[in-house]
């Protein structure tokens, strides 16, 4: 097997996340603590106790997801020896991608994982997030230029998600719903990530992550701002804050790199999910811990 690793990023929280690692495979304690000691937050009763709102909220949201994919991931290397040595992670899962792959320590990526929810933080209010479903991309575009709004994620050939100001992206969704057969639908995010309007959380972020080293190995971890099979640059890390994730691309060259087995890293299916819109992908898909016994069968 050849496999692409993907870990997840923000929309993939629920309350209670993490329980199932941290009752099955005590060790996943070890892994908590590490990140809440660089972290200072209290991970653990955040992923466990906190209601829906406390956990959306990004200055919490992010450091839980790296933390209990992180410990997924672990898990895997333990039970079942698991070695991808394809990587890729959307938007905040670049982050865990990279620990994962060896690239980036996980204390580096845990202070980083913070300082970015941080600033991601400040641009709540400033913009809204809209996922648009079986548009054409070439229609897309054009009303995004219409409207002064961004294309923040290329997802699939079947959804593209725009981030932009609550009026733009009305304006986007009513030209969008009068040209095409599609669907448009909000996204419960609280900032507009991936846009323009990310371009402070961008700068504030540039010195921490080019203060950071990158070991060199065989793995490859592709990028949200390219989405190619090539050698990693930190800068990538700089450029997914305020650029579209290109996750299309990224699946589209995990398949041409002979990749056929996908893992999603973490507590949902959502990426999973948007392979179902890959007319090249053939391979097979795991997801959720419902499946982690499964995959260590297969594994092992």
């Amino acid at each position: 097997m050849r496999i692409l690793a993907m870990f997840p990023g923000q929309g993939s929280q629920h309350p209670g996340m993490g329980k199932e690692l941290l009752d099955d495979f005590p060790y996943c304690q070890a892994v908590f603590e590490e990140i809440e000691d660089t972290t200072h937050l209290r991970i653990r009763h955040l992923c466990l106790h906190a209601d829906a709102d406390t956990l959306t909220q990004t200055i919490n949201t992010q450091p839980c997801i790296f933390a209990v994919s992180i410990a997924y991931h672990t898990v895997l290397k333990r039970e079942c020896g698991y070695q991808p040595t394809v990587f890729a992670g959307h938007s905040l899962g670049e982050l865990t991608a990279l620990v994962a792959s060896d690239k980036l320590s996980l204390a580096s990526a845990s202070k980083l994982v913070q300082l970015r929810a941080t600033a991601m933080q400040k641009a709540v209010g400033t913009g809204i997030m809209l996922a648009v479903l079986g548009a054409d991309l070439a229609a897309i575009k054009q009303a995004t230029a219409a409207t002064d709004t961004d294309i923040a994620n290329l997802n699939s050939p079947k959804q593209t998600v725009l981030a932009g100001s609550p009026t733009g992206i009305a304006q986007a969704k009513e030209l969008l719903l009068a040209s095409n057969k599609c669907k448009c639908l909000p996204v419960p995010v609280s900032a507009p990530f991936h846009s323009r309007l990310m371009l402070a959380a961008e700068e504030e972020m540039q010195t921490p992550i080019l203060a950071c080293k990158l070991n060199a190995n065989a793995n490859t971890v592709i990028s949200n701002y390219r989405g190619l099979v090539e050698p990693y640059q930190l800068h990538y890390l700089v450029k997914q804050i305020s650029h579209p994730v290109q996750w299309t691309q990224t699946i589209d060259s995990a398949i041409a790199a002979n990749c056929d087995v996908t893992l999603e890293v973490g507590t949902k299916s959502v990426l999973t999910s948007l392979l179902r819109s890959f007319p090249h992908w053939q391979g097979k898909s795991y997801a959720k811990h419902s499946q982690l016994q499964e995959f260590i069968r297969l594994t092992s």
